[in-house]
């Protein structure tokens, strides 16, 4: 009575989620756990009552991250409670399989968990490196490894000290202060006492004022329409073809692996361990799982709404339906909505997604008529940030930006084409100016012959793509650096 009290009265999902677990309905604890993400904060509230009971319910978040493939997710789920970290052991190793930034994270995690001479090798040839390519991987080593205990003490010594090293060599790795001291404060309690004493403070080198960025001239078509297009976190360029199928390619545009499945769209997960691929039919969008790792596709589902986010967290899609925003249960066999909003709302014109936040802006109903408002919500607990009024001439289209802010096609000189997450696309004379949520240019891409309107734009794990359906995609990270520039070739 406790639970269906507290849901119906709308109380902390944490709460919820107790007593749901105490009062026996696992189930619908874990339900309402994953559509508010609230399992951590639910452990906590378990933990004060009942140890073994937060224990379960942990283990439960752990299969629940599995099964969204979501390998960092399950790895830092499991491993406040030591005797369930070896249930992540083999999501360390796929997720490493991944590359990216993510896998030197999950290498950190297998080196303090099983130090074998060749992991810690392997890991002191990493600290030792000082190219810039390998900045970001020694970064994210680094801090893992602050926060974590090897099994090992000399190796645990050891890579601190080569952590220590890397950490002032590359100018505190470009972390804000209060990260910076807290990694530094770990590093140097562990390292060697000689080195730690010896060593200067790390101090943050401040980031050299961008030039102008040069642009990035896309080659000549390819063979296949390019449909959607998402550089992922290791390399790899993910294309959905239309009727054509799904490719897998190589930077240069060498083929990795190829599925006949017709795909419009892509949903890429935010950890980048699976993507949805997207058939649109009609009014009806027919939805495979494709595991990233395994390579293996399953048809899910086909779905009735009218958009579907081109991003989800693994578990949980994100589309427009006749009745608002509704989110799916993609975990699930069946088509379960599990959340929804906006229900009320004359017409959703917009929404847009990142994996901390998503907005939508719509006509809302009242006082007088419709009012134009840009809804913002905090992701994954869909806590409601914000309302806010926006004055446009209705002839005006609008797109929005998960930062809350409101673009109109006008906002600059040119128009604004695209947007994705925090970032979007102007474009003029064929050139596409890819602007981040402060409106700088982050790059420019040259599309020679290329209508603007048929430009698509895709932001993941830090790599902005732009592509057109003629084949040809463009990537390139934060940093400036090209990602990819390739032209889709069927055969």
């Amino acid at each position: 009575m406790a639970a269906e009290l507290a849901e119906g009265r709308d109380l902390s999902p944490d709460l919820v989620v107790r007593l749901w677990w105490q009062a026996g309905n696992r189930d619908r604890a874990i339900d309402i756990a994953r559509s508010r993400g609230a399992f951590a904060t639910g452990i906590l509230h378990l933990a004060r009552v009942d140890a073994d009971a937060a224990r379960d319910l942990r283990r439960a978040w752990v299969h629940d991250r599995q099964a969204a493939a979501d390998h960092v997710g399950a790895v830092e789920a499991a491993w406040p409670e030591e005797t369930l970290r070896p249930l992540v052991v083999a999501d360390i190793q796929a997720g490493i399989a991944l590359g990216g930034p993510d896998a030197a994270y999950l290498f950190a995690y297998l080196t303090a968990f099983r130090p074998s001479e060749a992991a810690c090798r392997t890991a002191r040839a990493l600290l030792s490196g000082s190219d810039a390519e390998g900045l970001v991987a020694r970064a994210r080593f680094g801090t893992a490894f602050a926060q974590l205990q090897c099994a090992d003490p000399a190796a645990d010594r050891a890579i601190a000290t080569a952590g220590l090293r890397a950490l002032v060599r590359d100018g505190g790795w470009a972390l804000d202060k209060s990260t910076l001291d807290r990694v530094t404060k770990a590093l140097s309690g562990r390292a060697d006492p000689l080195a730690a004493a010896d060593l200067p403070r790390p101090v943050r080198r401040r980031p050299q004022p961008q030039e102008e960025p040069l642009p990035v001239t896309a080659g000549p078509p390819g063979t296949a329409a390019v449909f959607d297009a998402a550089v992922l976190g290791g390399g790899a360029v993910l294309v959905a073809c239309g009727d054509a199928g799904t490719f897998l390619l190589t930077r240069d545009g060498r083929v990795r692996a190829r599925w006949d499945i017709p795909a419009h769209q892509l949903v890429v997960a935010d950890h980048g361990g699976t993507a949805l691929l997207v058939t649109h039919r009609e009014s009806v969008s027919d939805v495979h799982r494709l595991d990233l790792v395994t390579r293996r596709a399953r048809h899910w589902n086909s779905l009735r709404v009218h958009k579907i986010l081109p991003s989800y967290d693994g578990g949980l899609l994100t589309a427009l339906g006749e009745e608002g925003i509704v989110v799916f249960d993609v975990l699930a066999d069946h088509p379960r909505v599990v959340w929804r909003e906006m229900t009320d709302a004359g017409t959703i014109l917009s929404v847009n997604r990142t994996p901390s936040s998503i907005t939508a802006l719509g006509l809302i109903p009242g006082p007088g008529g419709h009012l134009l408002q840009a809804w913002r919500w905090d992701l994954p607990t869909w806590t409601l940030r914000g309302r806010t009024p926006v004055e446009s001439d209705e002839t005006v289209v609008l797109h929005v930006l998960a930062s809350g802010r409101v673009l109109s096609p006008h906002l600059h000189d040119d128009p604004v084409i695209s947007t994705d997450g925090d970032v979007y696309s102007t474009v003029s004379a064929g050139i596409a100016s890819v602007r981040g949520p402060a409106g700088d240019v982050m790059f420019r891409a040259v599309f020679p012959e290329t209508d603007g309107q048929a430009l698509g734009l895709r932001c993941h794990a830090g790599i902005t793509t732009v592509f057109d359906h003629r084949g040809r995609v463009v990537a390139v990270d934060t940093h400036g650096d090209v990602q990819a520039n390739l032209r889709v070739r069927t055969q």
